[in-house]
């Protein structure tokens, strides 16, 4: 149900929340700032042109950190059990770094669809090493592990961490070269 507010206060909130973002220069202060507004403004009337708002003050205030490149912006709905979810997601298409937040989340999910895609490509092709990607708290970029499931040695990419497919690459060989240095040990050892 749609709460109906006077003009004048929609129009404040809007222009409040435009001068906000021009001071936000960085995508997590953006994202707060997104939730925020969105809490006070998602059953309103005025929702539509919000969300025009958020992607024009992130075309204007908001850069990708690495290559300083103009972030792709998607908006999208969903329904989350009986609620109405609202999420923004960006996409640096130089980068390849996406970062998504949803207004039921605290954090921003951020990876690199480049990493993931090589993940995904090593994983259909290696054999006897298993590699997955996925999100933790590790203190390291990749750790070898032993999958006792299946019963091999698997590498695991954490993506909080890892923002270049050359790093997956780099880590994939690595375990290569361990894993073949055990095997010759073992062998010696019978």
């Amino acid at each position: 149900m749609k709460i109906e507010w006077p003009r004048e206060a929609e129009e404040a909130y809007l222009a409040d929340f435009r001068e906000s973002a021009r001071q936000s220069t960085d995508m997590i202060s953006f994202f707060a700032l997104y939730k925020y507004y969105l809490k006070k403004l998602k059953d309103t009337h005025v929702l539509d042109r919000y969300i025009v708002a958020v992607e024009a003050a992130i075309r204007e205030n908001v850069r990708c950190p690495h290559c300083r490149s103009e972030y792709a912006f998607r908006y999208w709905t969903s329904m989350a059990g009986d609620h109405l979810t609202h999420a923004v997601e960006l996409i640096c298409r130089p980068c390849g770094d996406c970062h998504t937040l949803a207004e039921d989340r605290d954090a921003v999910v951020s990876f690199n669809s480049r990493v993931v895609r090589k993940v995904y490509h090593l994983e259909r092709r290696g054999k006897g090493l298993r590699v997955e990607a996925g999100y933790g708290d590790l203190p390291t970029k990749a750790s070898l592990l032993w999958d006792a499931e299946r019963n091999v040695p698997k590498l695991w990419i954490n993506l909080n961490q890892v923002r270049d497919a050359s790093e997956v690459s780099l880590f994939w060989n690595r375990a290569q070269k361990m894993l073949r240095r055990r095997q010759r040990l073992a062998e010696r050892l019978r």
